[in-house]
């Protein structure tokens, strides 16, 4: 899963850079692409696993005025990991489809460099989940779609009037049930990334 997101990451980043190169820039309209690693906690049963993260999330950009603005677009959410239950230990592999809808902020601190903010909502859906035992994989399938919420803070750097890097730390949390059919495995999560950015004006 990991190695997916980051061929798809890597892909949109080029696709991007080639695209926008030599746009004026004049537009309110700006293509964000984020790629980045951290820790997710789930709930399995009783028991709480932590797994590594990748994440890598593709953002339209509107600027409503010189510090306010808004976005959304998709995300997706690699997790892996080793944790037990009942039936011994496993590798838990899950994939996570999400797509946000943020408030953005971007206050300047020098002429290049501004502290960015994101937050709001994105609804959620998970595409693959499942335990690989010693001799046995488990597979989970889950229908509905979650909602929860997620706030970015961090920094970027303008390398020209077309475009921007940024780093920042990503908290996203997860708070409704994807399948109430499934009652040993709650949706509710937590992701702590880092990530890089590029920013692009159209």
């Amino acid at each position: 899963m990991k190695k997916e997101i980051f061929v798809f990451a890597v892909t949109l980043m080029m696709l991007s850079a080639s695209s926008f190169a030599q746009t004026e820039g004049t537009s309110k309209f700006a293509l964000q692409v984020s790629y980045g690693y951290g820790t997710s906690t789930v709930i399995n049963g009783s028991v709480s696993s932590s797994l590594g993260s990748s994440f890598t999330e593709v953002l339209g950009l509107y600027r409503l005025n010189e510090n306010w603005g808004l976005g959304t677009g998709v995300s997706l959410l690699g997790l892996n990991g080793n944790s037990f239950d009942e039936n011994g230990n496993y590798n838990q592999t899950r994939g996570i489809f999400r797509v946000p809808v943020l408030l953005t902020s971007k206050q300047e601190i020098t002429q290049k460099t501004h502290f960015i903010v994101h937050g709001g909502v994105f609804m959620s859906k998970i595409f693959e989940d499942y335990f690989d035992y010693l001799n046995n994989r488990v597979e989970n399938e889950f229908n509905d779609w979650s909602l929860g919420v997620q706030t970015r803070m961090g920094i970027s750097y303008d390398l020209s009037k077309f475009a921007s890097v940024g780093f920042a730390y990503n908290l996203q949390y997860n708070f409704a049930s994807f399948n109430e059919n499934a009652k040993s495995l709650s949706s509710k999560m937590s992701s702590n990334i880092f990530d890089l950015s590029l920013t692009f004006k159209i």
